[in-house]
């Protein structure tokens, strides 16, 4: 059992080979579900954004970003080329997907409108400079919205000893904040199949 946790867990990390390409895709849609539309809600979507999703798995959010709001641009940040594969795949080859680490963000200062990122900061190794990379990539203004399960419910959860960093709330806070975020709110609301999650927003 514990064999099979720590592969899941690192296939929740970082998808890859037969195994990511078939099962995780279509997984982490599904179980993202509930967050990706409370991300939508607080990403607020208008006309000239330009947004960045870190992390995009199988590629729902971006393609439920694509119908929410025609026109705006897109682009998408994995670790793992298969997840890209995937996306393609879903919402075709025009949207910018790379294949990159939230700590190196390959774009140049103030290029975004917003940044969003579901059931990933568990992954990133250093949150701290994860968030100031999200910092300097931001325009002026620019909104980061990031989504989590809450630390009470994960613990629960056997696999989230295998290289998952877990977070309160009041921890995500405070990472927003020494990144040099501003007017940073907390939200929590409950998914019906993961429990508790948070969100966490702020401004350049």
């Amino acid at each position: 059992m514990s064999f099979f946790q720590k592969f899941f867990a690192r296939q929740l990390a970082k998808p890859s080979g037969l195994f990511g390409r078939i099962f995780m895709a279509p997984h982490l849609n599904k179980i993202n579900q509930h967050m990706n539309q409370l991300t939508l809600e607080k990403l607020n979507l208008k006309p000239n954004d330009y947004i960045l999703e870190i992390g995009f798995g199988g590629g729902a959010l971006l393609e439920m970003i694509l119908l929410k709001e025609k026109g705006i641009k897109l682009a998408g940040l994995d670790l793992s080329q298969e997840m890209i594969s995937a996306a393609q795949r879903r919402l075709g080859t025009e949207l910018d997907l790379k294949q990159g680490d939230v700590e190196k963000i390959p774009y140049p200062n103030n290029h975004f409108t917003k940044i969003c990122s579901v059931n990933t900061l568990y992954f990133w190794k250093n949150p701290n400079l994860a968030l100031k990379e999200c910092h300097r990539v931001l325009k002026p203004d620019g909104l980061l919205v990031i989504c989590f399960n809450s630390k009470e419910d994960l613990t629960q959860w056997p696999a989230h000893r295998h290289g998952f960093q877990l977070y309160t709330i009041e921890e995500a806070t405070r990472l927003f904040e020494n990144a040099g975020f501003h007017q940073v709110a907390s939200h929590n609301a409950q998914d019906p199949s993961q429990g508790l999650i948070h969100l966490v927003t702020g401004i350049k």
